[in-house]
C-alpha cells in the first residue's frame, strides 16, 4: 500500500514519448511541484536541411519584374539579403543587376566574390585529397559538395557541369535520382524547359531500374508542373490528383501551392464528374 510521501503523480503534461511518467514526490513533506513539470518546453524540433536552388527566390524576383507589384522595396531588400546570404555572387550579377534590383552595388560584389573564391578553394583541396588518398564515395562526396555550392551561388552552368561529375561517381539509383531531380530543379529555378525534359526523362530512365515511391512521386510532381508550364492541362491534372494524397516534393513547391495548380489544371482539362469525384470530394 502507498502512502503519504510515497505516493506516486502522474504528469499533466506528456513528454517527448507522448506517454505519461510516474513521478516520486521528495521526503520530507514537500509537494510534488507539477507546474515545474507542465512548464517544460519540449525541445525543438529540427529544421530540414536546405536545399537548392531557393526556389522562392525566383518567385520573388518574377514579382519583382512585373510592373504591378505590390510592396516592391520589401521583396528587393528580401532578395538582396538572400544574396548575401548565400553568396549568390554569380545569380546577382546576371540575373538581378542592372534593372530587377537596380544598380549592381561594387562593394557588395567584391565582398561575395572573396567569400566564393575562399570558400571554392576550400572545396578544391577537399577534392583533391579525396582523389589522393580515399575511395569513391568521399570523392563523390567532395564533388557532390562543390556543385551544391555552385547551386547555392547560382552559377546554372557550373552547377549543372558539378552534379554531372558527381553522378559519374555515385552507385545507387537512389542517390542517383536525388542528383537528377536536383539539376531537375535548377532547370525550374531559371526557366529552362529543355533542360527540364531532358532530365525528367532520364529519371525515367533510372527508375525503370529501381527507385522507391517517394522518389517516385516526386518525380511526378516535378513533371506535373513541367507539363503545366508546357501547357499540357490535362496530362498535368492526371498527375496532380495521383500524387496528391502522398505528396512530398516541398523542395519545388509548397504543399498549398500545389493543391492551387492541381485545382486549376483539373478545372480547364477535365468534366466535372471527374472533378467532382477526384478533386472535390476527395478526402485527401
Amino acid at each position: 500500500m502507498i502512502q503519504g510521501s510515497e505516493m506516486y503523480c502522474l504528469s499533466a503534461t506528456r513528454l517527448n514519448s507522448g506517454k505519461g511518467r510516474w513521478h516520486r514526490p521528495r521526503r520530507g513533506g514537500q509537494e510534488f511541484n507539477t507546474a515545474a513539470v507542465m512548464a517544460e518546453k519540449p525541445p525543438e524540433e529540427e529544421k530540414p536541411a536546405e536545399t537548392y536552388p531557393i526556389m522562392a527566390l525566383a518567385q520573388k524576383r518574377t514579382m519583382l519584374m512585373g510592373e504591378n507589384c505590390p510592396d516592391r522595396e520589401r521583396i528587393r531588400s528580401e532578395i538582396l539579403a538572400t544574396v548575401r546570404e548565400k553568396g549568390m555572387l554569380p545569380y546577382y550579377e546576371k540575373y538581378l543587376c542592372p534593372g530587377v534590383v537596380g544598380p549592381p552595388d561594387e562593394s557588395l560584389k567584391a565582398q561575395l566574390q572573396k567569400q566564393n573564391e575562399e570558400e571554392q578553394a576550400t572545396l578544391e583541396e577537399k577534392i583533391k585529397d579525396a582523389k589522393e588518398n580515399l575511395g569513391d564515395i568521399e570523392i563523390r562526396d567532395a564533388l557532390l559538395a562543390k556543385a551544391t555550392f555552385f547551386n547555392r551561388i547560382g552559377d546554372k552552368e557550373q552547377a549543372i557541369k558539378g552534379y554531372e561529375e558527381a553522378f559519374a561517381k555515385t552507385v545507387g539509383v537512389g542517390a542517383k535520382l536525388d542528383n537528377i531531380l536536383t539539376v531537375i530543379r535548377i532547370a525550374f529555378f531559371f526557366d529552362d524547359t529543355a533542360l527540364m525534359k531532358k532530365h525528367i526523362d532520364r529519371a525515367k530512365t533510372e527508375l525503370g531500374k529501381g527507385g522507391d515511391w517517394e522518389r517516385r512521386n516526386k518525380l511526378k510532381v516535378y513533371e506535373g508542373i513541367y507539363l503545366m508550364i508546357s501547357r499540357s492541362w490535362k496530362e498535368a491534372a492526371k498527375l496532380f490528383l495521383n500524387v496528391m494524397p502522398t505528396f512530398t516534393a516541398t523542395e519545388l513547391v509548397e504543399f498549398k501551392d500545389f493543391v492551387f495548380y492541381a485545382v486549376i489544371v483539373a478545372m480547364v482539362s477535365m468534366d466535372r464528374p471527374t472533378v467532382r469525384n477526384q478533386l472535390v470530394s476527395s478526402p485527401e
